[in-house]
């Protein structure tokens, strides 16, 4: 199959490790192209993409001038190829392929849009963006959404049919390491290593609710146990603000090598309120962390697996996220690391997520 794959850009964001994961997969079988619309930012994992067996084009436009030219130009690109199937991601892409009406089109939902867009983009903006996106969606034939909980939020809000691949992890980018070498990676990182770790990874923004979880690990009574936090967001300096009382709470950023957190780490919270299907949750496990994770729809279809690896609580629940937290560091059996990897390994490699991608593309192509 000739694949053509178009994004905004290859930044460094779940979707786009979700992109590389499957193209990585596929790339050895069939003949793969990716076309960007703008021009790369200082975090961009295009060199990564470069050391795959593919061929990227690359538009670089922006998007004041992409108005006028993208679609000529991606319209020109296509039709000087034999792409036997078109997919997309992003707002962006999507609207660009819907122009075109090309028959074999696919998108990708990663989120829901009412949900996203908001919080990224300012509430008018981002609500104008939903719409608009949801206006595209039903223009595209073929929809994937990225978890089973995100395609049934689509069919109950919208009414609109997609079907459900889920997010894969690269199994071999995280494995467990021996507790020497985790005692050695926590003196590098300088964390003690007579410390229980508690890590969550994500945007500090409203919908991933990081205050709750603040407050909820402030409240434990406990001196030898830490809070990191990996990322940033427009509710950084409020929730620094907030844990500036309690030295246990350390606020690292961004930071490139969040596996090396996961490896010394203990335990994986998230409180968000709303997912996709979420890569952080799935490469902490993929490393054998038991996690405590919000019953929203996308953590409980991670856990009905093996509700062994990991608990849900209650969201917007400090009260709740304290009394796991103190439950996990009274019995250290309440959860345990081997069901959380082994979970990972059965049901959410890359390998079988592309595998589907691949599936699926035949399905199309045959008008099934």
């Amino acid at each position: 199959m000739e694949l053509l794959y178009i994004v905004s850009t290859l930044s460094r964001t779940g979707p786009t490790n979700q992109l590389f994961n499957t193209v990585s997969h596929l790339c050895h079988k069939h003949e793969i192209s990716i076309l960007t619309l703008s021009q790369e930012g200082n975090d961009s994992l295009i060199n990564n993409f470069k050391e795959l067996n593919i061929k990227l084009i690359q538009l670089n436009q922006s998007r004041i001038k992409g108005i006028f030219s993208l679609k000529k130009l991606t319209k020109r690109i296509i039709d000087l190829n034999q792409f036997d199937v078109i997919h997309t991601q992003g707002i962006r892409a999507d609207s660009l392929a819907s122009k075109l009406d090309l028959p074999n089109h696919i998108s990708t939902a990663r989120n829901y849009p009412y949900d996203d867009y908001p919080v990224k983009f300012g509430k008018l903006k981002g609500n104008l963006m939903a719409k608009k996106h949801l206006q595209i969606f039903k223009r595209i034939k073929y929809k994937i959404a990225c978890s089973v909980s995100l395609k049934e939020r689509f069919k109950k809000d919208t009414n609109m049919s997609f079907c459900a691949i889920q997010n894969g992890v690269d199994l071999s980018k995280y494995r467990e390491q021996s507790p020497i070498n985790r005692d050695k990676a926590r003196k590098t990182l300088n964390i003690e290593s007579d410390k229980t770790i508690f890590v969550s990874v994500g945007s500090l923004i409203p919908r991933k609710d990081p205050q709750s979880l603040i407050k909820g690990f402030m409240e434990v009574e406990e001196p030898n146990v830490n809070l990191i936090i990996l990322g940033d967001g427009l509710q950084k300096k409020e929730l620094k603000d907030l844990a500036k009382t309690d030295g246990r709470i350390d606020f690292k950023g961004n930071v490139n090598n969040v596996v090396e957190y996961l490896r010394v780490s203990d335990y994986f919270i998230s409180p968000s309120l709303s997912e996709g299907l979420p890569n952080t949750v799935l490469e902490a496990m993929s490393v054998g962390l038991p996690v405590l994770l919000s019953e929203i729809g996308p953590h409980k279809e991670i856990l009905e697996h093996d509700m062994r690896a990991g608990i849900l609580f209650k969201c917007r629940s400090p009260i709740e996220i304290k009394e796991l937290i103190q439950e996990t560091l009274n019995d250290n059996n309440v959860v345990s690391s081997k069901y959380a990897s082994n979970l990972i390994e059965s049901n959410f490699s890359a390998e079988v997520t592309a595998g589907k991608y691949e599936n699926y593309y035949r399905k199309v192509i045959n008008g099934e």
